[in-house]
C-alpha cells in the first residue's frame, strides 16, 4: 500500500517480515500521539477504549479461507 510505503521511506516503520513491521522511534512517537487525540475524542464522547487481541485463533482464519 502507499501508506506503509510512505512510512518505510520516511523512517517512521521498518518491514521485518511478509506483512510485519516494526515501529521505529519517530514513528512510535507519532503513534502516541495520534492515540491520544482519539483518546481524548473518546472520553469527551463518553466512549470506552478497547484493544483486542494481537494473535487470533487460526480457526477464524480457517472459517474464513484465509488460511493459505
Amino acid at each position: 500500500m502507499a501508506s506503509h510505503r510512505l512510512m518505510v521511506r520516511t523512517g517512521l516503520i521498518r518491514q521485518v517480515a511478509a506483512g510485519t513491521y516494526l515501529w521505529l522511534p519517530m514513528g512510535l512517537r507519532a503513534l502516541r500521539k495520534i492515540e491520544a487525540i482519539i483518546r481524548d475524542e473518546f472520553d469527551a464522547a463518553g466512549a470506552v477504549e478497547l484493544r483486542g487481541p494481537a494473535l487470533q485463533p487460526l480457526d477464524l482464519w480457517r472459517q474464513s479461507g484465509r488460511d493459505a
